[in-house]
């Protein structure tokens, strides 16, 4: 983990901003926006061995569609930070890193703004920063392109861009260039070609030679749920030609982030978890042009299960919770649930129990013990949409 929290540079970076932009209006008004939501957020720092845990699930192709739906904002804004040099140097372990880990290329610090877009539920919207320290004095920015993901996006309803922002996705973009992709067309038959960049920020990199002219093995969930816009941060200080040109190489520097974002989400909504309290620091920042910053306080996310057998057991959890979830959500009326079944009948038996002991009955007729389920909330996530029920009742 990091010595001291990533999140209280991000705050005074909001303030700066790029320095050769401090005149510019614009550009401090979309920092203004992001200094609120820093504010508004409930930020968490991921612990090293949770960060280990989230890259091998992260690496589990035969279960992203399944555990995507686990991947939804549990707070209207959330701040997420860890240590990336943890992150970079176990997914060079598993061998899908685009170039080799160099450590002094690679910023330990990051963080993620993570916002829920407007007119929807479920869609997200996620900011990345990072400390760059190859230049003295070191300073924060963003990564030039923006992540956003929906758990829900589907053929009819695929991610075109964030309504947070106004952007739309960079496949929307006119001039933007696509990227060299592996396509699997199953059975084992793979080919060739070129896609839409949104794929190599879900996509898995296929390590070995780095002149290998198709680097990205595509990630079929990623069609319709998956979009990439132009940072907002970049774009109020870039003309649009010098933000493509920057942004068309960042797919392959950041290859699979949000393929590991989606999957921390899932993590942190649904495998047990301690959150330990850590009051900001004492003291004050000061920035020029600013009142006295005070730090963050944030939570530590910690894996609340066996050390020896983490991998196992959160992709066990993960993949029972995303089962139990994949049905809208319906109102149920109350029913019989068999206990012990009796003997067979020739027909339904609609169960008129002869005797009642608390939510326990017994029928006479079909010799079963049965219990009465009461379920006034219904079942089903609410997240995926919602079914009423009409009951029409007739003499």
């Amino acid at each position: 983990m990091l010595d001291q929290p990533f999140m209280d540079e991000v705050h005074r970076f909001t303030y700066k901003g790029f320095s050769e932009h401090r005149h510019n209006k614009n550009h401090h008004r979309v920092l203004a926006r992001f200094r609120q939501s820093l504010r508004q957020a409930q930020r968490m720092v991921i612990d090293d061995d949770a960060v280990r845990t989230i890259c091998e699930l992260s690496h589990d192709r035969d279960k992203f569609d399944l555990w995507c739906i686990l991947a939804r904002l549990p707070f209207d804004t959330l701040w997420v930070e860890f240590d990336l040099h943890v992150k970079v140097k176990h997914w060079a372990d598993l061998g899908t890193l685009a170039h080799r880990f160099e450590p002094d290329q690679v910023s330990r610090e990051c963080g993620y703004l993570i916002q829920k877009d407007l007119d929807t539920s479920t869609r997200w919207v996620a900011h990345e920063f990072v400390a760059v320290k190859d230049k003295k004095p070191w300073f924060v920015t963003t990564q030039p392109v923006t992540l956003i993901f929906d758990p829900n996006g589907s053929p009819l309803t695929p991610v075109r861009g964030t309504t947070l922002w106004g952007k739309p996705t960079l496949s929307l973009e006119p001039d933007v260039p696509k990227i060299p992709i592996l396509g699997d067309l199953g059975n084992g038959r793979v080919v060739g070609g070129r896609g839409d960049v949104e794929y190599g920020y879900a996509g898995s990199f296929r390590i070995g030679d780095e002149d290998d002219p198709y680097p990205v093995m595509p990630a079929h969930w990623t069609e319709h749920k998956v979009g990439a816009s132009l940072c907002p941060i970049w774009a109020s200080a870039l003309k649009r030609e010098n933000h493509l040109k920057v942004a068309a190489s960042d797919a392959k520097e950041r290859g699979g982030a949000l393929r590991w974002l989606v999957r921390a989400l899932a993590v942190i909504n649904d495998v047990p978890t301690t959150l330990r309290s850590v009051h900001g620091r004492q003291g004050h920042m000061q920035v020029p042009g600013a009142p006295p910053l005070s730090y963050f306080s944030h939570n530590v996310v910690t894996l609340k299960i066996p050390k020896r057998n983490a991998v196992r057991y959160a992709h066990a959890t993960l993949t029972k919770e995303a089962t139990g979830r994949h049905n809208k959500w319906h109102p149920v009326k109350g029913h019989w649930r068999h206990i012990e079944y009796g003997k067979k009948l020739p027909y339904f038996c609609r169960h008129i129990p002869s005797r009642v002991e608390g939510n326990v009955a017994y029928c006479d007729r079909c010799e079963r013990k049965l219990r009465w389920i009461e379920l006034p909330h219904g079942r089903g996530s609410g997240a995926l949409g919602y079914v009423d029920h009409t009951y029409v009742v007739t003499t």
